[in-house]
């Protein structure tokens, strides 16, 4: 039906959308843009984009172009690890134009990954302003591109080798939601804990001074046999389960292929975990069960040491001794600890 005056109708303003579907051996390292989008973007690479996730943070990433197509490389790595991206993880883009993307994450419930709304970046230079949220879409990015032009590149140590990498600069976007991320209560008389996806830790309050211990008794640690050295974080050993295993290890020391490795726990119980080889390997299947099995915290250090050929000896170095076992989310709630939101 024609307006009153008889003007055609302005087009609406419109977003462009594509999703994917999360892919380990395929996209751990890199996301390939489908064809039929390119033509939104394509003109724009190679350049610095920015990925917009739903806790309102930003990660950059790399948009290049190859023969077989687009690709977000540099960058993406660590947006699939902050998120813990696992199989059949669904992605929607939206694309914001100003080389920003806002990406909505899915898992196998069919709805918004509960902890994807948590997710910081790990591996950056965390910016320490926050962006007006009046500001347009064209002046947020013109300030961030401003301040990633004035910061220095750092760079962090990831292993014992002194395997580096590039540390990626992300900053905070203004936050319109607030995730339900903290359980308020006394399970232990004293302390608000915050609810990982999966489990939840009784352990007190850690300090630096015991952080820093537990990460130099596990560089003293000595062997005439290769082994790498890992520092646990939360999405190792309350939710996500993925290990990414850094530096040349894996590359040198383990199979080159899919398949099963045996870990064994200081109590010298043996696990079964299943090995991905890709660009950037990892332990998935299994290694909760080991994680959890052997009450793995936050900053516990853990040293890998080839044994034999698919079997690593773990030797743990606890931030704490005084080992409290971790708990569900579900039994804290039986516990009656409420949400806060």
């Amino acid at each position: 039906m024609a307006k009153l005056n008889d003007s055609p109708a302005s087009p609406p303003c419109r977003s462009y959308h594509f999703f994917k579907i999360f892919l380990p051996n395929l996209s751990s390292t890199h996301l390939k843009i489908p064809p039929a989008f390119q033509q939104y973007v394509e003109g724009q690479a190679p350049a610095r984009f920015y990925l917009k996730g739903p806790s309102e943070y930003v990660w950059g990433a790399d948009l290049v172009k190859k023969s077989d197509g687009l690709f977000l490389t540099d960058g993406w790595e660590n947006f699939a690890f902050d998120h813990d991206l696992v199989a059949g993880d669904f992605l929607l883009f939206k694309y914001n134009g100003s080389l920003t993307f806002s990406v909505m994450i899915f898992d196998n419930s069919a709805c918004e990954k509960e902890g994807a709304f948590f997710a910081r970046p790990t591996c950056d230079e965390k910016v320490s302003f926050s962006l007006d949220e009046r500001l347009k879409e064209e002046e947020k990015e013109e300030a961030f591109v401003a301040m990633n032009q004035s910061l220095k590149r750092k760079r962090t140590l990831l292993d014992t080798k002194n395997d580096c990498r590039e540390v990626v600069m992300a900053t905070m976007w203004p936050r319109r939601r607030q995730p339900a991320a903290l359980i308020s209560g006394r399970i232990d008389g004293s302390q608000k804990k915050q609810q990982h996806r999966g489990f939840v830790s009784q352990r007190r309050p850690v300090t630096q001074e015991e952080r820093d211990d537990a990460l130099a008794k596990a560089r003293s640690f000595k062997s005439d046999k290769p082994f790498m050295m890992m520092i646990m974080k939360g999405s190792y050993v309350y939710h996500g389960f993925y290990l990414t295993l850094p530096g040349p290890f894996p590359f040198k020391h383990l199979p080159g292929c899919n398949g099963e490795v045996f870990l064994h726990d200081p109590n010298k119980q043996k696990w079964s975990v299943r090995y991905i080889f890709s660009r950037r390997p990892a332990l998935s299947g299994g290694w909760g069960k080991f994680a959890v099995g052997n009450n793995l915290e936050i900053d516990d250090v853990c040293v890998f040491e080839l044994i034999e050929r698919r079997n690593l000896k773990v030797h743990i170095f606890r931030v704490l001794e005084d080992v409290k076992p971790l708990l569900r989310v579900g039994q804290v709630k039986k516990l009656g600890v409420k949400d806060t939101n």
